[in-house]
């Protein structure tokens, strides 16, 4: 026999950018995942994950870029700023200061996707299980007395700044989501 195959669809009557609830109302699909129930029947906060991982992404492996003329790969770009918060110590004589400051490291990975991003960049945090999942970058301090490494540990944030458009999800999927490209969104 023939192998069948069956497919779940969702019919609407809701626009483009647009929700559609279980109930059949429609909302914006910018509401869809943001931790507040905007269909009646809270359908629109259902399988809200917002990290994809794609079938070959090895954690072990920084992000990179392929250029497609000259098939080179170059090692993906990290954007590294620092903000001092507080300065606790300067030692004039031996040229020395203790000071507490925060890291920011900003990168793209093409080999992952986000869904359902929020324009506000808080919103689109990723939390522990986006760290144990995600190749993150080591930085390593060498004018320090012991050569201070830092990694993302537990004080670490990991968020999301969407810079393109959303892409629709397939008209063959049930689920309707705002779909960003990883080549097209900064983690930090």
């Amino acid at each position: 026999g023939k192998d069948n195959k069956m497919v779940e669809v969702s019919f609407t009557s809701c626009a483009d950018g647009y929700f559609t609830c279980n109930d059949g109302e429609c909302v914006s699909i910018e509401s869809r995942c943001d931790q507040f129930a905007n269909c009646k029947d809270g359908s629109d906060e259902q399988n809200c994950k917002s990290l994809i991982i794609k079938g070959n992404y090895n954690k072990d492996v920084p992000p990179f870029q392929l250029n497609r003329k000259d098939n080179t790969i170059s090692k993906a770009q990290i954007r590294v700023s620092m903000i001092v918060i507080d300065l606790l110590q300067i030692v004039e004589v031996d040229l020395e200061f203790t000071c507490k400051f925060k890291i920011i490291l900003e990168w793209v990975d093409h080999r992952i996707e986000f869904w359902n991003l929020k324009p506000v960049e808080s919103s689109n945090t990723l939390g522990k299980n986006g760290k144990d999942q995600l190749w993150l970058p080591n930085l390593v301090f060498k004018n320090t007395e012991n050569n201070e490494l830092t990694s993302g540990d537990d004080k670490a944030e990991l968020i999301v700044a969407r810079q393109a458009p959303a892409r629709l999800s397939a008209m063959t999927n049930k689920e309707e989501i705002n779909i960003y490209e990883g080549k097209d969104s900064i983690v930090k």
